[in-house]
């Protein structure tokens, strides 16, 4: 599984750990196609194997999870903080 983007590694951004600002940040559009194509440094930075218990519709789901969690990380919610989820529950 492969994430949408990679940085470069080099820019000034990157170099700070700032990845997501990073000048040359490659995109991978198309990422819930049947097929697709992937850009090399995508592959080689941020591709993913598939645990064997995961089935390839939750898989398609992680990129956008780690999304959240890390804007939740980044909120900083404390205890006694009010927080709003809004999302969907699949049913079995």
């Amino acid at each position: 599984m492969a994430a949408n983007s990679a940085p470069c590694d080099e820019c000034y951004f990157c170099k700070r750990g700032l990845e997501n600002l990073c000048e040359d940040l490659l995109f991978n559009n198309g990422a819930y196609a049947e097929y697709i194509r992937i850009p090399a440094r995508i592959v080689e930075k941020n591709t993913y194997l598939i645990p064997e218990d995961v089935g390839y519709q939750d898989a398609a789901l992680i990129e956008p999870l780690a999304c959240v969690v890390r804007g939740f990380e980044e909120s900083a919610p404390r205890k006694g903080d009010t927080v709003s989820i809004i999302g969907w529950v699949r049913s079995a």
